[in-house]
């Protein structure tokens, strides 16, 4: 009898632990299982083709250079003057949204050059390890295509970027679903923009960074 006894108190304990873990998995909110995927083809990006950059021109200008004679006295002198040639050093970048991952952008550089055209993007890559955009990595890129400069447009993380998990919530009536996704906050601190670009017109190539603007990637 003292054997029965022991083991009905245990076998109790055992169910009510049992009906407990149904409870709790019961009382789970819908939607808070995996965060999705990070797919490309799905993924909202609020990045902008747009920034101030300093750039460095290759090959730089030519100088020009200039010579003057005189005679002085029977003398003739000849005095060579070189001035260096200018070379673009600033780039502005402006962009509106023309809706399909098309934007109506404008390059103005500080040698009076305009240029207006489309930037085709943000074409996303994938996070690696840990659904995490390392160091170094490629985030987005864009193609630029202007009337006389054309090339592209990359951001670039410079900081390990994680994923972060954000829930949400919402009524319908009486019903509240909650449900969760994955996201990657972009900011000036942790990612740039580099870029690449030719103007056909000079007949030379412009590079250089700049910081991101602030823009989500939601998965």
């Amino acid at each position: 009898m003292k054997a029965t006894a022991s083991r009905r108190p245990a076998a109790f304990l055992g169910v009510l632990l049992a009906a407990c873990g149904v409870l709790a998995l019961a009382l789970l909110p819908c939607g808070c299982g995996d965060v999705e995927g990070t797919n490309v083809e799905t993924a909202e990006c609020t990045l902008a083709p747009a920034g101030e950059f300093s750039v460095a021109q290759d090959p730089p200008p030519e100088d020009e250079i200039t010579s003057t004679t005189n005679v002085v006295e029977g003398t003739t002198n000849v005095v060579t003057t070189v001035v260096p040639g200018d070379s673009v050093a600033h780039l502005s970048l402006t962009a509106t949204e023309a809706g399909d991952a098309t934007w109506s952008v404008q390059v103005a550089d500080d040698a009076g050059h305009v240029y207006s055209g489309t930037a085709d993007g943000p074409a996303l890559a994938e996070p690696g390890a840990d659904d995490a955009y390392a160091a170094g990595a490629t985030i987005a890129t864009f193609a630029i295509e202007c009337s006389g400069l054309a090339g592209e447009l990359t951001a670039v993380a410079v900081a390990r970027i994680p994923l972060e998990v954000v829930r949400t919530t919402a009524t319908n009536g009486t019903e509240t679903t909650v449900s969760r996704h994955g996201q990657h906050e972009l900011t000036p601190q942790n990612a740039e923009f580099h870029l690449s670009v030719t103007a056909a017109d000079g007949g030379y190539d412009l590079s250089g960074d700049a910081p991101v603007g602030a823009a989500t990637i939601v998965w």
